[in-house]
């Protein structure tokens, strides 16, 4: 996991969005650090990036993302807040 988020420093968001779906495929046998790698990404300044983020965190239905993917609903783009409203449903359907 950690190398996977050195290689992603300071690339473009389509590469962040590659590494968040990533991330979300390692799920939940990455335990906490893979939740909380990717609750980071939900603040990355690409839409892509906070999208795909929100999905693998719905993916891997982690809790301690609830408050983060709420905020996301406000979002300004309208698939970050697709993929947090999905995402918040599929926590919710555990």
């Amino acid at each position: 996991i950690e190398s996977l988020q050195d290689q992603e420093r300071g690339r473009s968001g389509w590469v962040r969005g590659e590494a968040a779906k990533a991330l979300g495929k390692i799920g939940e046998r990455g335990g906490q650090e893979v939740a909380v790698a990717l609750i980071g990404r939900l603040q990355d300044t690409e839409p892509e990036v906070r999208a795909e983020a929100a999905k693998a965190l719905g993916a891997i239905k982690s809790n301690e993302a609830v408050p983060a993917l709420r905020q996301l609903l406000n979002d300004g783009h309208v698939e970050v807040r697709q993929a947090a409203n999905d995402s918040l449903n599929q926590i919710e359907s555990k």
